[in-house]
């Protein structure tokens, strides 16, 4: 069988929905599948190249599922790759860019779709102080917003990764659950078991040795809200604490968050690193005491599941579906109420202890890979051979 993933963002780009697509393009792979990918085009890297999970084509494609920003660029490539590889299935991981205003052509090939979504919120309106405040971004997504019913009953599946539907945050699924639509299921990340040193990261940041060490990993930007973490670290001000921030690569948040490293002379208390290899993020992960999160937006974080899988606890603001996670404290966003959370996870051992094997526990029973990519097997053969 053979299915083919678009996914507006795929590694070596940095970015959960590229990391997801990723492993679900390998973990199908093990499991007997052919996989090709359809991805944006990166400077510097071959149109097309093949990997351990399968051939990449990278295309320079754009659009949205806005009137403002039609679909265009190689168009006629991709029409040409369909035909080429011929998929029994399209898997399309997340709703933004061009990867929505393939799927008319995907169905008139006669290809079953399943989409993958990571959040749903061309709905909200995003107020902005310049005219036209944000209104001329909504309006353009409003027709496909009036279309989204047929559109999701027209695909084979809308997989979404929480149990419960948010008017806010997966419109698709409340808008599916109000339809009382069969196309909507559930199924979460999957997340591998996490491997590496503690030494080895304690090598690069020796600073930490000896010390309570809690760490973020997470893109660099506002919508992760790093800066948070450093007024929870200003806030904490225990010299037996150390946080340590990793991210994918320097830029102005980065800057920023220096700035207020400095302004905060924390430097004898706080790392950032950027550009890091996998392993040695992973062994960072191993190393650290706590994982924190302190993101504005987020819909399933794959840190706190990377962290839930060898037992360490952690604290998060209120997105997303972090509530149905277990193993971790939950607190507003605010740093007085993160840090007191945090204060409470590093000093109290027997909720440490209690936490660790709850997460454990719920990774092996619902995001561990093998449990899983098994529901996703299901899935695709049912849109292969329906009623199978």
């Amino acid at each position: 069988m053979k299915c083919l993933v678009l996914a507006s963002e795929y590694p070596p780009a940095k970015g959960g929905i590229g990391n997801a697509a990723a492993t679900f393009a390998k973990e199908m792979v093990r499991r007997g599948w052919s996989v090709e990918i359809c991805t944006t085009h990166l400077a510097g890297l071959p149109d097309e190249e093949i990997v351990e999970e399968g051939m990449i084509h990278r295309l320079s494609l754009h659009g949205d599922a806005s009137i403002w920003n039609p679909l265009g660029g190689e168009v006629a490539r991709f029409d040409q790759i369909l035909r080429d590889c011929k998929p029994d299935v399209v898997v399309i991981h997340g709703w933004p860019a061009w990867c929505v205003l393939l799927v008319p052509r995907i169905h008139d090939a006669g290809i079953p779709v399943i989409l993958q979504s990571h959040g749903f919120g061309f709905h909200r309106i995003d107020w902005n102080p310049i005219p036209p405040f944000g209104l001329k971004v909504w309006a353009g997504y409003q027709p496909f917003i009036w279309r989204l019913p047929r559109f999701i009953n027209r695909l084979h599946a809308l997989v979404v990764l929480s149990k419960q539907p948010d008017f806010k945050l997966s419109f698709d699924h409340w808008l599916g659950d109000k339809l009382h639509s069969h196309k909507v299921t559930t199924i979460p990340n999957g997340v591998a078991k996490v491997h590496g040193s503690k030494e080895d990261f304690l090598e690069i940041c020796p600073q930490a040795r000896g010390k309570k060490i809690v760490l973020c990993v997470a893109n660099y930007c506002d919508r992760k809200n790093q800066l948070l973490g450093l007024e929870i670290a200003n806030l904490m001000s225990r010299q037996d604490v150390f946080f340590v921030f990793i991210g994918a690569e320097e830029n102005q948040y980065t800057s920023a968050m220096r700035a207020k490293l400095a302004a905060f002379d924390l430097s004898a208390r706080v790392a950032l690193f950027t550009g890091l290899s996998r392993a040695m993020t992973e062994s960072a992960i191993v190393a650290c005491d706590l994982a924190l999160m302190t993101s504005k937006w987020e819909m399933q974080p794959l840190f706190l599941l990377e962290a839930m899988s060898i037992g360490k606890p952690w604290v998060s603001t209120h997105v997303g579906s972090v509530t149905e996670l277990q193993g971790g404290l939950v607190a507003p966003r605010e740093s007085a109420a993160l840090a007191e959370k945090t204060a409470m996870l590093l000093d109290d051992s027997e909720l440490v202890s209690r936490c660790s094997c709850a997460g454990l526990q719920q990774w092996l029973a619902e995001y561990e890979p093998s449990v899983v990519y098994r529901q996703w097997e299901a899935l695709l053969l049912s849109a292969v051979s329906p009623g199978s």
